[in-house]
C-alpha cells in the first residue's frame, strides 16, 4: 500500500504543474478512479456521472454529476449511458460516492457535504423482500414490517437517511494534500451533515459511523482516525465496508428498475424491457 500511495501523491504532483484547473481536476481525479476500479470490479465499478432517481427529485438542479460513483456493475446501472461517456446512474445501484480534493480542507470538505446532502435528497425506488420462512409453513421474517413499507413508503420513494436503508449509501471525500494535523480534520468531520468518511494521503483518515441509536452518542464513540502512513489502507477498507453494506441492503430492499420510465419527462427506449 505504501507503494500505491506514493504513486497517488506522484500523480497528483504531476497534475498541480498543469496550467488549467480542469486538468489539474481531472488528472487527479483520473489517479484515483482507476485505483479504485482495479479494486471494486467486476461485481462493481466506478464511473463519473449523475446520480438520478425514478421520482426525478429535484430535477431542477444545474448538475449533479459526480466525480467517482462506485456502483453495481450490471445492465440497471449501465442502461442509461450516453454518447458522451456521461453516466445516469440510479441511485439504487450506488454504494459510494467519492468527492475527490487535489487540496483537502476545510472550505472544500463543506462544499463536499454540501452536494453529498443534495444528492442524499434523492429517493430509492425499492421494495421490501423479507427473508424466507424458517420451516416447512413457517411465515417470511420479517413478513409485517416489510408489508407496511412496501405499503406506506414504497410508492413514495425512501430517503437514503431513513432508517431501513440509511447505511445504504457512503458519501465520502478523498483528498492528496491537506492539513498536517489529522486532529484538525476530525474537528472539520464533526460538522459534516452527510459526508462520514475523509480520507488525504498526506493527513490521514476520519470515519464517522452512524449513530447506533436514538440516543445521541459523544463524538469520540463514533469515530475513527488513522494516521497519514495508513489513510489509503483504512480508506481501501471503509470501501469496502461500504460496498458490504450496499449489497446486503440490495438483497433485502431490491431495486424496482421499471419505476424508470422516464428522465426529466422524456420517454426511456427500453424502460418497458426491464424487470
Amino acid at each position: 500500500m505504501d507503494l500505491e500511495t506514493k504513486s497517488l501523491l506522484v500523480a497528483a504532483e504531476r497534475a498541480r504543474v498543469l496550467d488549467h484547473n480542469g486538468n489539474r481536476g481531472f488528472d487527479a481525479e483520473h489517479a484515483i478512479r482507476e485505483w479504485l476500479r482495479r479494486r471494486v470490479e467486476p461485481e462493481y465499478t466506478v464511473s463519473s456521472g449523475e446520480i438520478i432517481d425514478a421520482f426525478d427529485t429535484d430535477a431542477d438542479l444545474k448538475s449533479r454529476q459526480q466525480d467517482i460513483v462506485i456502483h453495481l456493475n450490471n445492465r440497471e446501472s449501465n442502461r442509461l449511458a450516453l454518447p458522451s461517456g456521461l453516466r445516469l446512474i440510479p441511485i439504487e445501484t450506488v454504494a459510494a460516492i467519492v468527492e475527490v480534493k487535489l487540496t483537502l480542507d476545510k472550505t472544500a470538505l463543506f462544499d463536499s457535504d454540501k452536494a453529498a446532502t443534495q444528492t442524499a435528497n434523492l429517493r430509492l425506488s425499492v421494495e421490501w423482500e423479507p427473508a424466507p420462512a424458517r420451516g416447512a409453513g413457517g411465515v417470511p421474517q420479517d413478513a409485517a414490517a416489510a408489508e407496511e413499507f412496501n405499503r406506506e413508503k414504497a410508492p413514495q420513494g425512501v430517503k437514503l437517511w431513513d432508517r431501513e436503508v440509511r447505511n445504504r449509501t457512503t458519501f465520502a471525500v478523498f483528498g492528496f494534500n491537506g492539513p498536517s494535523n489529522l486532529h484538525t480534520m476530525a474537528e472539520w468531520m464533526k460538522e459534516t451533515a452527510t459526508v462520514s468518511l475523509a480520507a488525504c494521503l498526506e493527513t490521514g483518515c476520519v470515519f464517522r459511523r452512524p449513530p447506533s441509536g436514538a440516543i445521541r452518542e459523544p463524538w469520540e464513540n463514533r469515530s475513527i482516525v488513522y494516521p497519514s502512513d495508513e489513510a489509503l489502507m483504512a480508506f481501501a477498507t471503509l470501501i469496502d465496508a461500504a460496498i458490504d453494506k450496499h449489497r446486503e441492503s440490495s438483497s433485502k430492499f431490491v431495486c424496482q428498475i421499471r419505476r424508470y420510465t422516464q428522465l426529466n419527462g422524456v420517454p426511456l427506449e427500453d424502460s418497458s424491457s426491464s424487470g
